[in-house]
């Protein structure tokens, strides 16, 4: 339809309608400077009212002619004209009105790039690594990759941690100053990723490298946020100008809904913060064979809503539709942060036993945009951000028994009620060459305090140098803390330091490391009680905190071993955390259950409390 027939037809249908002369007017001006700007200017255009698939469908990938969705472009706006003046004869100004602004009742998706030019802005899907924006399909299927560098836990776990999905996205566009946004299930996530060298930040770098779960709201760089993952190239760190180059990701669930200014987060205007989905609802076990494929599907068939404020004060708004499907992926590059071993194609996987050498698929999402508009986020904003200012709550680990039955090979050890076995009894040590040594064992002396004794430093007890976090630790799962000033235990605990004499009987010394006996820490002694059968219960805090001659240290020895040549007789010192009910109970046994032996002897020690 050329200008000259446009006109005719308009005057025409123009005669059967009531309108002002004004309103007429500028329907023409509007639909021949649209015609004549050719699409070019369309990203400044914000008075695109909605234009909505009516039903929902899952696009199949399929191969068009190149420039195809050029094509019908080119032709949208003269047939929209031609629509305008059916719609002049039709409906009268309120429908003429919409068509204008592009209402539309067309069952297909919004191409993705006509979507931003009528938003001007667009939400782009992030490659796994951060590296690159992925690539629409040629069905305009916003396909997201999956950063897999967040675990998923199972069970209870999965209710209080849930699970990061990984599929990343971003809003781009120019003169961004707000974005609000809301998805139908599960939370939002923000994501960016911090770039530090190791050799210049060592603190930091190590503090990223011990983060975990439990340790959630703690430390000097992260503690606001709720995941980090420490990332290097290739799975190590590269090489920068200023030493070795590493990367942290950071995760902050804000909620379902978000609200965030330019101001507040520089980042969502250029795409140097990303966003993620995050969900801990229940999701169907037996669905498919992979936890996280499965957490993903819950977010099929759901709407991501993003509405973008620019800086002039217009609106505009974008609808995505979610779906869950297999991707194709290929082999890619590992070289840059977190070794990316794969490249999401977007392309769904119609079937898995169609793929070829070298290829292989990733279960993810991908997104089609149903609906676009001006209007303002039309969502509730009460609940926006619900948990951006504050950090989730650390995990917490269960709650371990103080005691726990003592067995050898699945069977209760027993222990002849009032039985006492005398000093000087022997007890057998396997070396490490699967030979036998014979040692000795004086009677234990027992000394037991609230105070940590001189032997041991805070850290070496802790087992961590930040003592906040071991002792919150050890809390949940022992029931103790040490306190940081006075060295000091909770109530019901003690440190028990066992003192023996170990003598190796054997006459002569043997070919092994270092020409002697040694004597493993491991096994040499624990705590225990007997039941009224006669079976020992341990005690379940049996780690040695200390294990030496009174000289060094052997703790954290690999091995922790004390050598002895023949003869040779040492003062044997061990300190361990003891429930005071085990050592309060008359029937309290050091037992000394070598590993490898077999046999196992008990020490009465109830009269030295």
């Amino acid at each position: 339809m050329n200008e000259d027939e446009f006109r005719e037809r308009l005057a025409a249908a123009q005669d059967n309608i009531k309108a002002s002369p004004e309103l007429k007017h500028r329907v023409v001006a509007e639909a021949l400077q649209a015609d004549a700007a050719g699409g070019e200017n369309r990203a400044a255009q914000s008075h695109a009212a909605p234009t909505r698939r009516p039903t929902r469908r899952r696009p199949q990938p399929a191969k068009r002619a190149p420039g195809a969705a050029a094509l019908a472009r080119r032709w949208a706006l003269p047939a929209a004209a031609c629509l305008v003046a059916g719609a002049l004869v039709v409906a009268g100004v309120p429908a003429l009105t919409s068509a204008l602004h592009g209402g539309s009742s067309a069952t297909s998706s919004i191409a993705l790039d006509e979507a931003a030019a009528r938003c001007g802005f667009s939400v782009q899907a992030w490659a796994s690594d951060r590296s690159t924006v992925l690539e629409p399909s040629e069905d305009d299927m916003i396909v997201f990759d999956r950063d897999l560098s967040n675990g998923m836990y199972e069970g209870e776990r999965y209710k209080t941690e849930g699970y990061y999905t990984g599929c990343l996205f971003s809003v781009e566009g120019e003169g961004i100053a707000r974005v609000q946004m809301n998805v139908s299930h599960g939370r939002l996530y923000r994501f960016t990723t911090e770039l530090c060298t190791n050799e210049e930040e060592p603190e930091k770098w190590a503090e990223a490298l011990s983060w975990k779960p439990t340790k959630r709201g703690m430390g000097t760089y992260f503690s606001t946020y709720d995941s980090v993952v420490p990332i290097g190239k290739s799975g190590g760190v590269s090489e920068g100008s200023h030493g070795k180059l590493a990367g942290v990701n950071l995760a902050k669930i804000f909620g379902s809904t978000i609200d965030v200014t330019s101001a507040e987060e520089p980042g969502i205007a250029d795409g140097t913060t990303s966003f993620g989905l995050w969900t801990n609802d229940d999701y169907d076990e037996e669905a498919g064979v992979f936890p996280i494929d499965t957490a993903v599907d819950l977010f099929d068939g759901q709407t991501l809503t993003v509405t973008v404020t620019f800086e002039d004060g217009h609106c505009t708004t974008q609808v995505i539709e979610l779906h869950a499907a297999d991707m194709k992926a290929v082999s890619a590059s590992t070289e840059s942060l977190g070794g990316r071993q794969h490249q999401v194609v977007p392309e769904i996987v119609q079937d898995r036993g169609s793929l070829r050498e070298g290829e292989t698929f990733v279960h993810t999402l991908y997104g089609i945009i149903i609906e676009t508009n001006s209007e303002p986020f039309a969502g509730d904003l009460s609940q926006a951000n619900e948990y951006a200012a504050n950090v989730m709550p650390a995990m917490t680990l269960d709650r371990q028994p103080i005691v726990k039955p003592a067995q050898r090979d699945g069977h209760a050890l027993a222990v002849t009620e009032g039985a006492r076995l005398e000093p000087g009894d022997r007890a057998f040590v396997s070396d490490e060459d699967g030979s036998t040594a014979s040692f000795s064992l004086s009677f234990p002396a027992v000394e037991r305090t609230r105070a940590l004794p001189e032997a041991l430093a805070l850290e070496d007890v802790l087992g961590e140098t930040d003592a906040a976090y071991a002792n919150r630790i050890s809390e949940q799962v022992h029931g103790y803390r040490i306190d940081e000033e006075t060295r000091e235990i909770s109530d019901g605990f003690s440190f028990a330091t066992v003192t023996m004499n170990v003598t190796n009987e054997a006459a002569e010394a043997r070919q092994l490391p270092l020409n002697s006996e040694r004597l493993r820490e491991l096994g040499l002694g624990e705590f225990a009680v007997v039941d009224g059968q006669g079976n020992a219960t341990f005690n379940a805090l049996n780690e040695a905190l200390y294990f030496g001659d009174g000289g060094e240290n052997l703790k954290g020895a690999n091995p922790c071993a004390l050598s002895f040549e023949p003869g040779e007789t040492k003062r044997v010192t061990i300190i361990k955390i003891v429930p005071d009910s085990v050592l309060d109970d008359p029937s309290c046994l050091f037992v000394v259950d070598v590993a490898g032996a077999g046999i196992t002897q008990a020490f009465a020690v109830g009269a030295q409390r």
